[in-house]
């Protein structure tokens, strides 16, 4: 072959490659995006046994995640916080006890590849010497953006980056303000200015930003529904609420949130366009015109009253009625964690048999 020909096939593998980058960078392209999210297990492995609400179990997530990686092998599994350990309030248990479930959990996690997580107040009642020996074991990264020491330094990074499938993902983490109740030595800063702090940097070569935050649904709707902070996808890990349908503020932000516990695993999918310029959900925009049009029919059978009108203007404002031009459509699911889909034992199964085995044994030698 001669040497013309070898740099005419170089030269065209160069251009394919290229042309291939700008396709995905330019939209014309939409590579999909799937996210599995978790938040406030508060160290629970196994379903509760009731009747009532028979779900859950890290065990049948782990079936439910290789289920969903069947069909994206570049899923994004995240856990928002409060993972080993719940709040003081939810807390059952000694330390001792917390402290050996947490190792064991932290195995599981590992084999499950776990992405990224965001140490939660609940969590640092393991001590800060133990999460940070954890944090070495770990195959997931651990961020918090907001949470600084004694001497005004950081405990953990305040952001890390992923790459899959052509997308970096930059991910954030905060913490309520104020100080940590089981780590004394150590407070969280302000969210907002935490957010504003590290935002730039963290959005340097990324394509979309996501925050893992841990002040409960009300604090995270403030402060994300009155300016768009550059946040494309918040998770939260609201101990005592889950968000069913996405919250959607003006297009540029969605807020989701699992159940506590483990009850259930959430699932965001995302058709990239790149750059971004908004999000929006065809399910949601049916919800929304719904909505509308019956409180337009709530305001002409009720002409004189002022909380309706007031309503609809609000909504209009804020709600999306229509799809985004250019924009990234999701779809979300909050998936119950059930014995006939997600009960097959597996391996995570072995490890909380011989955890729990382990237990007896402890509590027979004392």
């Amino acid at each position: 072959m001669s040497k013309k020909y070898v740099i005419l096939g170089v030269a065209l593998v160069l251009v394919s490659t290229v042309a291939v980058w700008v396709t995905l960078k330019l939209g014309h392209q939409k590579p999909h995006l799937t996210f599995v999210f978790q938040s406030a297990r508060g160290g629970v492995l196994e379903t509760c046994g009731c009747h009532s609400y028979p779900y859950g179990g890290i065990d049948r997530e782990a079936n439910f995640l290789n289920e969903v990686r069947a069909s994206n092998p570049d899923t994004f599994y995240v856990d928002s916080g409060n993972l080993f350990v719940a709040p003081a309030k939810d807390r059952t248990g000694t330390k001792d006890r917390a402290q050996l479930k947490a190792k064991v959990l932290l195995e599981m996690l590992n084999e499950m590849k776990l992405d990224v997580f965001s140490p939660g107040s609940g969590d640092y009642y393991l001590g800060l010497s133990d999460m940070k020996a954890l944090e070495k074991q770990s195959h997931f990264k651990w961020i918090s953006s907001n949470v600084v020491d004694s001497k005004g330094e950081l405990v953990f990074a305040p952001y890390a980056k992923i790459q899959r499938n052509g997308v970096t993902v930059a991910f954030l983490a905060i913490t309520p303000e104020g100080p940590i109740e089981d780590a004394p030595e150590l407070k969280a800063l302000s969210p907002k200015a935490s957010i504003e702090k590290y935002l730039a940097e963290a959005k340097q070569g990324s394509d979309i930003v996501v925050l893992l935050s841990q002040q409960g649904v009300v604090a995270d709707e403030e402060l994300l529904s009155k300016k768009d902070l550059g946040i494309s996808i918040a998770f939260g890990a609201d101990q005592g609420r889950a968000i069913r349908d996405p919250y959607w503020f003006n297009g540029h932000t969605i807020m989701v949130d699992p159940e506590y516990y483990g009850y259930t695993a959430g699932r965001l999918d995302l058709d990239l366009a790149l750059p971004l310029r908004g999000l929006y959900s065809k399910e949601q925009i049916k919800k929304n015109r719904d909505t509308l049009a019956q409180l337009e029919k709530d305001a002409q059978k009720f002409p004189d009253d002022q909380t309706i009108k007031k309503r609809i203007e609000i909504f209009k404002k804020s709600a999306n009625f229509e799809p985004i031009p250019g924009g990234t459509e999701f779809t979300h699911q909050l998936v119950r964690l059930d014995k006939e889909h997600y009960g097959k034992p597996n391996s995570i199964t072995q490890r909380i048999t011989s955890y729990k085995e382990e237990i007896k044994q402890k509590a027979l030698a004392e």
